[in-house]
């Protein structure tokens, strides 16, 4: 953790300003659904007169459009009888817009540096491979097979070469980039170093950051993420049943990601489900700690974890998601495109306190923390965007992320 100063304070009327350049910066990507009034997309669900909506009503659409916008709306209620209106200006249904995972570090790579006898990635050298055979005068004849072999690093060579590079028969970042651009593969390997600034409560600046590893594979009715975690037992605080932890915390991660899906737009019946694995090896290891200490994504404390989202929150971290809380104003309008001054306004200090701003309701805000009252927000669809990509590029056409 590096301490990296202070950062100024900015006036609540410069919230628009900041908020138009940073839209304006924003790269561009495919919006998969307009903000919509939560009493719009309610369909079969009865409505109050005047167009309001009761708890038992929001409640009841927890599964048609997400915990997190049914909490929002509750929350923001209080006050007023907890009815609300169809059309508040802060009510949107789901927040799935551009892919939110973390930008990879400056120079480097999102994928592992490959070549001939080094010891390989296998998903990652069969998603060169695919993506040799499918770019511009790629090889004729170039099998997927996971081993990076005479004639790979032959296809390697001529590829380099066209694309003026040099002919070195390793697949580095500059090779990456150019197959990412030219290519498609329905196998993947993402190894993606990326850091998060975060906000103190004096308004102090410091930052932290990992290595998200994960693998992917697309077929006809799925897109399969595997994570790897390897999970110790602390040397001085360890876990009585170390497995029966893992498991439990196994359990509680894929009832909360398990459940979103790629829909291509305008082809409902065309769909592959987003299907998470864990597996204990080719990822990142996890430190459990017996003790009430605080988790991050390298040491995971047995009792701050008790709630569902705290390991699923862990686990967000292990697929490129960064910290929706603590963060500062260009950060934060970089994580929530959408908001508007209002929210944005509403999010300062939020929960800590001082120079920063918190997203309450989502499972990678505060949502995740033992000490915060809303302990029950699933992962959003705008949190599986990069995978919904994966599948957009592979078969083309544009994609949208839902819930099953």
């Amino acid at each position: 953790m590096t301490d990296h100063g202070r950062v100024s304070s900015t006036p609540a009327e410069d919230l628009a300003a900041i908020r138009s350049r940073r839209r304006q910066a924003a790269p561009s990507g495919p919006v998969l659904a307009p903000s919509v009034p939560v009493a719009e997309r309610a369909g079969a669900v009865s409505q109050s007169p005047a167009g309001e909506m009761r708890p038992s009503e929001l409640i009841a659409m927890q599964r048609l459009v997400g915990n997190g916008a049914v909490q929002r709306h509750l929350a923001r209620s209080a006050g007023r009888d907890f009815r609300v209106q169809s059309a508040p200006p802060m009510s949107t249904v789901q927040r799935v817009g551009t892919i939110i995972s973390a930008p990879t570090l400056a120079g480097k790579s999102a994928h592992p540096t490959l070549s001939k006898d080094a010891a390989n990635n296998a998903e990652a050298v069969s998603e060169a491979q695919q993506k040799l055979a499918t770019s511009s005068d790629g090889p004729a004849s170039l099998p997927a097979t996971g081993t990076f072999d005479d004639a790979t690093e032959k296809a390697v060579k001529a590829f380099r070469v066209k694309n003026g590079l040099s002919d070195a028969g390793t697949i580095d970042k500059a090779t990456w980039d150019l197959l990412d651009a030219q290519g498609k593969s329905s196998v993947g390997r993402v190894e993606r170093p990326w850091e998060q600034n975060m906000v103190d409560e004096t308004g102090a600046t410091y930052v932290q950051g990992m290595t998200s590893k994960y693998s992917y594979k697309i077929d006809d009715t799925k897109i399969t993420v595997t994570v790897g975690i390897n999970f110790v037992p602390d040397a001085t605080h360890p876990p009585p049943d170390l497995a029966a932890v893992v498991n439990k915390w196994k359990t509680r991660i894929l009832g909360r990601w398990n459940q979103f899906k790629a829909a291509k737009a305008g082809t409902p019946t065309d769909s592959r489900d987003i299907v998470f694995e864990i597996a204990s090896s080719g990822g990142n290891t996890v430190n459990v700690i017996n003790a009430m200490v605080g988790s991050d994504a390298e040491n995971w404390s047995v009792p701050d974890n008790e709630n569902d989202n705290g390991p699923a929150h862990e686990f967000g971290h292990m697929i490129g998601l960064e910290d929706e809380y603590k963060r500062g104003i260009d950060d934060y309008t970089k994580l929530h495109p959408e908001s508007t001054t209002e929210q944005i306004t509403g999010a300062k200090g939020a929960f800590f306190g001082g120079e920063q701003f918190t997203d309450e309701a989502s499972m990678m805000g505060t949502g995740a923390l033992s000490g915060h009252a809303d302990k029950s927000a699933d992962p959003e669809p705008r949190h599986v965007r990069e995978f919904v990509s994966f599948v957009e590029k592979f078969l083309g056409g544009t994609w949208e992320a839902k819930k099953k």
